[in-house]
């Protein structure tokens, strides 16, 4: 029987790996059932399914949503636009209203810049909730994801954890505690 993270990955097509997606649904799980996530990126919604499927409300800003077809919603509220840009950013604070974000799932742009922006917008949106970054570790062959420099930028001084496989190529994912955890 599969978990809910290789669903996600296998049926609904996240770009994750199914390991560190689990890993993560072990660890924050039980913190989502009911609560709000923001996820920052969306390739064919693997991922909003997941959070819907572990009881979470989702409100989700992609800069697409793929004309292949294959990006499939799952109940979320879906802003299309850059995640960088204040009026997106304004039309995302109107969907979650006055509701408290329990975890930001970063997973936009892969550049330097977009990166710190899409994490430092993240950390204003949950004070108090996780925020979870996707391609964190340094990737040989795929200089283009520089993820990994805004990751150690901003969990330096933060409580964080790294989930990872052993060996080259895993893309990591990095969660950041609220303070006084």
């Amino acid at each position: 029987m599969a978990t809910p993270a290789q669903d996600a990955v296998g049926l609904h097509g996240a770009n994750q790996d199914d390991w560190e997606l689990a890993r993560l649904v072990d660890l924050l799980g039980h913190e989502l059932g009911g609560g709000l996530v923001l996820e920052i990126g969306s390739d064919q919604g693997g991922t909003l399914w997941l959070w819907r499927e572990l009881g979470a409300q989702v409100v989700a800003v992609t800069l697409h949503t793929r004309r292949d077809g294959q990006f499939k919603p799952h109940g979320a509220d879906v802003i299309v636009g850059d995640s960088t840009a204040p009026a997106v950013q304004a039309r995302a604070r109107e969907a979650i209203g006055p509701r408290r974000v329990a975890m930001v799932f970063v997973d936009g742009g892969h550049d330097y810049e977009t990166a710190c922006s899409d994490i430092r917008w993240a950390l204003d949106m949950a004070p108090h909730g996780y925020v979870v970054v996707h391609d964190i570790n340094r990737r040989i062959g795929h200089p283009e994801i520089e993820t990994y420099m805004a990751w150690a930028e901003y969990a330096d001084d933060r409580p964080h954890i790294t989930i990872a496989r052993r060996g080259e190529g895993s893309p990591g994912v990095g969660v950041i505690f609220p303070r006084g955890i």
